[in-house]
């Protein structure tokens, strides 16, 4: 029963966190920090990863947006929805010239960050499965490991601590909540960074194998 509510409260806050993460950047973050954001991303991209790689994220990263959100209509219905249309802002009574100076503006400007914010999400994703070779390769050798000193302990007399085996458990899955909350991270993401997120997910299949308990 306690480990089901741990894992209700951990799934809990994962989806607390990512909705005032998105709160935050949908009403929040000016369009020039995402533009920064871009352009800084973009440059690391390059420096990090090479040519080729960096070229195949930005152009799956683009033809996913485009598919998803252009070619789709939905940016159009978006924007249909908050903003009028030319004829309809010429027709307008009353409220045209609040909406002309200040509440037109403040949703087109909204509307840009969240498409802006959808696309980097894109390119991350990308990112993110460029990585995968390499995370699978992480969790597979140190898993590995942790199966074989699993089996050579149970041979002895080493205590398999439930602590340490949740401490590896905590590590390996809080890794992808950890990842989920960068997609929308307003700062420009390192492609590197997934580097010690593989090592954390690997590093916790470790110590969650390894501490299992002798009897299963």
């Amino acid at each position: 029963m306690a480990a089901n509510r741990n894992q209700s409260w951990m799934v809990w806050s994962t989806w607390w966190f990512l909705l005032a993460e998105f709160v935050a950047v949908a009403f929040l973050v000016p369009p020039r920090l995402v533009r920064w954001v871009e352009f800084e991303e973009r440059m690391m991209t390059h420096q990090q990863l090479g040519e080729p790689t960096a070229l195949w994220v930005e152009w799956t990263g683009h033809l996913w947006y485009r598919d998803l959100f252009e070619d789709s209509g939905a940016r159009n219905e978006v924007t249909l929805y908050f903003l009028p249309t030319a004829e309809e802002r010429r027709n307008a009574r009353g409220m045209d010239e609040l909406g002309q100076d200040w509440w037109f503006p403040y949703w087109a400007a909204r509307i840009e960050v969240w498409f802006n914010v959808l696309e980097r999400l894109c390119h991350r994703v990308a990112m993110f499965i460029a990585w995968a070779p390499f995370f699978i390769l992480m969790i597979c050798l140190w898993g590995w490991r942790g199966v074989m000193s699993w089996r050579i302990r149970r041979h002895g007399f080493s205590y398999a601590s439930p602590l340490k085996h949740k401490v590896g458990l905590f590590l390996m899955v809080s890794s992808v909540p950890f990842s989920l909350s960068l997609l929308l991270l307003p700062l420009p993401l390192p492609p590197l960074s997934a580097v010690p997120i593989a090592i954390v997910a690997g590093l916790g299949t470790y110590i969650m194998a390894t501490y299992t308990r002798k009897r299963i």
